[in-house]
């Protein structure tokens, strides 16, 4: 992890979203959004200083962000468009694409707006109750859940909303197909969706949970109070206290061996498999978002303007071509090189595909030395060795 840097001034940061390590977007407080573009943040007001809740992108040329005064804005790989009132007046507290061209903003009062190309009408799908989450995978299917234990699904319009997980307040939702969900609750315990909602089992004992997210329906990881964690891959494993105590905010999942939770003291827990001893990336400042796009890369932010960015080099493979003619293998050319021999296999020559440069190579053996001369004979390089061979 990388130090913390402010990339939205002081406001607070609500949200954050990356498609990729070259293009992430922020939002929060004041309706500010900052862009990443692979390497600079650049912060503008996107949504007329209202504070941003929600915030989804599917690319770097499609994103949504929604506010706590029922407006949505659409950005569209340049610009930030005008924000519209989408619900009302009503927050919006969580958006949802498939596609460009498809999205459902949920939140207070049970209203959903869909998302075509326009904004339709907001509408009451859940009787005035507030909606904290919404889930979808296509145009055909979403899912969505509230604060009093409903659940609302939505095919090409949206049915009626049924208990689920009676008098509990659902915190988190995560579908990756039309067949498999799973919803949690701030009581400890989940819920899984095949064609129908099961039946409610703890978790995490009676700790709050507060992030959910699942990969595919063999993977979900739930994070919340008391810095507990569930591991789910197939059914749930028993929560483990992942982060000393400290209330999980947060959590992103680049695959089923890389996951990444924040909390409100500034630290992080990593999952690859098992999950490593949390650490402080932010000092105090209090964490309020995560977004891996890949394993190499994340990007955490805070309720004081700032990021910290995960990264992780990448190992570039260089292919050999070898010479087998002789009793030794020898290398004769790589990704930067070709490279000549002498007699008894000795190196003499290396040249530079790129630029056909040349460097010789000269060899001493009473004094057990390398010299490196270039086409000028200009000395480039000398390397001379001990009895034990320490240079």
């Amino acid at each position: 992890w990388g130090a913390a840097a402010s990339i939205d001034s002081t406001r607070a940061i609500k949200a954050v979203s990356c498609t990729s390590s070259t293009f992430c977007v922020a939002a929060g407080a004041s309706g500010y959004a900052a862009i990443y573009n692979g390497s600079t943040w650049t912060a503008s007001d996107a949504d007329a200083s209202r504070t941003i809740d929600a915030l989804t992108c599917l690319s770097s040329t499609f994103c949504v962000a929604g506010d706590t005064s029922g407006y949505a804005v659409i950005y569209n790989g340049t610009s930030w468009g005008t924000p519209s009132d989408v619900d009302g007046a009503r927050a919006i507290s969580f958006i949802s694409c498939v596609s460009s061209t498809f999205c459902e903003a949920v939140g207070a009062s049970g209203y959903a707006a869909k998302y075509t190309g326009t904004w339709a009408a907001s509408s009451d799908i859940d009787s005035t109750r507030n909606l904290t989450a919404v889930s979808c995978v296509s145009t055909s299917f979403c899912e969505a859940v509230d604060a009093s234990g409903y659940a609302a699904k939505y095919t090409s319009s949206w049915a009626s909303a049924a208990v689920i997980d009676s008098g509990k307040d659902l915190s988190a939702l995560s579908c990756t197909s039309t067949s498999f969900c799973e919803a949690v609750d701030t009581s400890g315990r989940a819920l899984k969706y095949t064609s129908s909602w099961g039946s409610a089992s703890s978790i995490d004992s009676t700790r709050a949970i507060n992030a959910l997210t699942c990969t595919s329906s063999t993977f979900c990881v739930a994070v919340g109070a008391s810095g507990y964690a569930a591991v789910y891959t197939g059914t749930w494993a028993a929560s483990t206290d992942v982060d000393a105590a400290r209330t999980l905010a947060a959590v992103s999942c680049a695959s089923s061996s890389f996951c990444v939770t924040v909390d409100g003291s500034g630290y992080q827990a990593t999952y690859t498999g098992t999950w490593a001893a949390a650490s402080d990336i932010d000092g105090a400042n209090a964490l309020s978002g995560v977004a891996c796009p890949a394993s190499t890369y994340c990007v955490a932010v805070d309720g004081s303007g700032n990021g910290i960015t995960y990264s992780q080099p990448v190992a570039t493979l260089s292919q050999l071509t070898w010479d087998t003619s002789s009793g030794l293998p020898l290398v004769i050319a790589d990704a930067a090189d070709y490279y000549v021999y002498g007699p008894g296999n000795t190196p003499v020559e290396q040249v530079s595909l790129a630029s056909s440069t040349p460097t010789f190579l000269t060899y001493t053996p009473d004094s057990s030395t390398y010299v490196a001369t270039n086409a000028a004979s200009d000395l480039v390089g000398f390397w001379g060795y001990d009895a034990y061979r320490s240079e």
